[in-house]
């Protein structure tokens, strides 16, 4: 999530390192509210046959899609998230 910022913050060469690392036979997705150069030459770089969607600001959300939000403590998060998970 938040492509962009995670290069702003200067990851990118620990982003390239990991995405280097990867199986070519993989799937990998990059989610960000906005797409700039450095994320377009980054997906280009590590990416085979990439697909950018892009969602209109009036059609966040579909109907068939529930959102649900929780409230969680931070000691029962990781528990929380594997009960959702089904672990």
């Amino acid at each position: 999530d938040e492509a962009d910022r995670m290069l702003d913050m200067g990851f990118r060469e620990d982003m390239e390192i990991i995405l280097g690392d990867m199986p070519e036979d993989r799937q990998t997705l990059f989610f960000s509210a906005t797409m700039n150069r450095a994320v377009e030459g980054l997906i280009k770089t590590f990416s085979h046959q990439a697909k950018q969607i892009s969602i209109e600001r009036k059609s966040l959300t579909v109907d068939t899609i529930e959102q649900t939000y929780y409230e969680v403590r931070n000691r029962s998060k990781i528990e929380v998230l594997c009960r959702l998970l089904d672990l």
